[in-house]
């Protein structure tokens, strides 16, 4: 997936960040893809950075902090 064919929406939180509906949808111009969590918890995204082919993600989920790399 090119984040440069399209646009990334994130969710700001969520309480099942593993639902169908996903934490964050990429809208490409060939076509859209959901991105989904592996784990049934609450997920709240803090900060989003473009990054050189990617975006670079910060989140918490169930408290703990992380960082996700999309590219």
């Amino acid at each position: 997936m090119l984040l440069e064919g399209g646009v990334l929406y994130l969710h700001e939180r969520l309480e099942d960040a593993s639902v169908p509906e996903g934490f964050a949808r990429f809208e490409g111009f060939d076509g859209s893809s959901v991105l989904t969590w592996d784990e049934e918890e609450s997920m709240s995204v803090s900060d989003a950075i473009s990054v050189p082919g990617g975006v670079a993600v910060a989140y918490r989920a169930d408290g703990e902090p992380g960082v996700l790399g999309l590219r």
